[in-house]
């Protein structure tokens, strides 16, 4: 088999999909009311942009971060192989230690965000609680988005199963049982625990882990699909066949749009809804790696910061909330300003971090401990591919 051209020092096209990742969550975010509902004490005609919003948004998740994280691994080990421990404990550093920085600054923004909203008691008491720290550092719930990091590092923990789809790609048909099962598992989980409300929460985490293995094969498959060069008619059918895929489910995602404008709730148990949220992140993956478009250089640039705007988004909708209030009128105005005012914050916010010598490292663009004369001495962000070793698609 013909070996992968090398040219370049960066992969565009997985550039894209790290800012892709990063926008889209912020925006998904952004797109709800300040109770995080759709607005339901609105007209439906008033909340429909707002839904459709959040819906397109929807599409690229944190399991999207998640295939770009796990290929950057596994092409890594594939072409140098460093030893279990080492690459774990490189992870360890680069996910956790910024994990339970952000674990902290946001426990402590709660608490403020309550003291303005009245409701700083009840964070006081929970507080008092050993069960919700434990819940803090390791489910994550701090904040909606934070269970991302550890569940990416026990991902990590697995990567030298993922690297049998190296060799036989076909294996990242894996992914469908995997996703599939995700609803099985945690139907299970509900049925037989439900008493034990501690319990739940620790094993639908132990649920979602073990089936987001399904995008560690994923993305193994995609590295050994690119590692031999495949001809074109086998990637433009390949590309084609998630296209399709893409689109099937996508229709699944406007019905229940639908369902969510004219009920003003999220409609979670819509019919086969699931399986888009989990499926489309992973078909995304494919389709932007295959495809034969010029991605815009300005992309390489924006990128290594999509993690950091990942992680601080947050602390803008958490200012919005403050400043705005409970109380909104004009559904479709609030929500196009707050996601606006998010994404300048949250740039402008990493960009800053990542130019400190001793914070860069809060945001995944530095080391904690070093730094050189003329700035950080930066580690390879996460997601990012090491230079000179650009693989060309399509």
């Amino acid at each position: 088999m013909e070996k992968v051209e090398q040219s370049g020092s960066r992969l565009a096209w997985l550039d894209t999909l790290r800012v892709m990742a990063g926008v889209s969550i912020l925006m998904m975010h952004a797109a709800s009311g300040p109770d995080g509902q759709p607005f339901p004490s609105i007209e439906p005609d008033g909340r429909a942009l707002t839904v459709i919003l959040n819906t397109i948004f929807y599409t690229a998740r944190t399991e999207l971060f998640m295939c770009i994280s796990l290929f950057v691994l596994l092409r890594s080990q594939d072409r140098k192989c460093r030893p279990y421990g080492e690459t774990t404990a490189s992870y360890a550093r680069r996910l956790l230690v910024p994990f339970a920085f952000w674990v902290c600054v946001y426990a402590a923004g709660n608490m403020f965000k309550g003291w303005n909203l009245g409701y700083s008691q009840y964070l006081w008491r929970d507080w008092q609680y050993t069960e919700e720290w434990l819940g803090y550092f390791l489910l994550g719930d701090v904040k909606l988005h934070m269970h991302f990091l550890p569940t990416l590092f026990a991902l990590v923990l697995m990567y030298p199963v993922y690297r049998i789809a190296i060799r036989y790609p076909w294996l990242g048909l894996l992914a469908i049982p995997l996703i599939l099962g995700r609803h099985e598992l945690n139907q299970y989980v509900y049925s037989n625990f439900y008493e034990d409300k501690t319990a739940v929460q620790y094993l639908i985490r132990a649920s979602r882990i073990v089936t987001c293995t399904a995008y560690g094969f994923v993305a193994a498959a995609c590295w050994g699909i690119l590692k031999r060069a495949p001809s074109l008619w086998i990637r433009r059918a390949i590309m084609w066949t998630m296209i399709v895929g893409f689109v099937g489910l996508a229709s699944i995602k406007g019905m229940q749009a639908v369902a969510i404008i004219e009920t003003g709730n999220w409609q979670y148990n819509y019919p086969n809804a699931w399986i888009a949220n989990l499926a489309m992140p992973a078909m995304l993956f494919v389709i932007v790696m295959l495809a034969p478009i010029p991605w815009p250089a300005w992309i390489s640039r924006l990128a290594p910061y999509s993690f950091g705007i990942y992680l601080v988004h947050p602390l803008a909708l958490d200012i919005c909330l403050i400043v705005v209030g409970k109380e909104v009128t004009n559904p479709s105005l609030y929500v196009v300003c707050k996601m606006a005012f998010t994404l300048a914050f949250s740039i402008a916010l990493t960009v800053f971090l990542s130019r400190q010598k001793y914070l860069a490292w809060t945001v995944g663009l530095g080391g904690m401990h070093t730094s050189k004369a003329k700035g950080v001495d930066r580690q390879r962000p996460l997601g990012a591919v090491p230079a000179g070793t650009a693989t060309q698609s399509a």
